[in-house]
């Protein structure tokens, strides 16, 4: 029942972003910029998005990479899955 919510909140408030070449909504917050290394955001997604090390993550105009990230679980149920994201600085531009 928890996931139901944390799934709904994230759909209904996040942004939208592709993952894996499928858009779905996520929640994103800006971490830290600096000029030399680009943005970062922790980013949460709904369960079974696919935010693995090394993903590609678009979130509007941005071309991020995931660093790391994991799922939260509330006893054996899987809520959601987080993501820390670094913006790609020429690398990738086609998404």
């Amino acid at each position: 029942m928890s996931g139901l919510r944390v799934d709904y909140a994230i759909r209904k408030y996040g942004s939208p972003v592709m993952i894996r070449g499928k858009e779905t909504r996520a929640l994103l917050r800006p971490l830290r910029k600096t000029q030399e290394n680009g943005e970062e955001y922790w980013c949460a997604a709904p369960a079974g998005s696919g935010m693995s090390s090394g993903e590609k993550v678009t979130f509007g105009e941005k071309h991020l990479v995931v660093l790391r990230g994991d799922s939260a679980f509330l006893g054996k149920e899987k809520l959601y899955e987080w993501a820390i994201l670094k913006e790609e600085q020429g690398a990738f531009c086609s998404g």
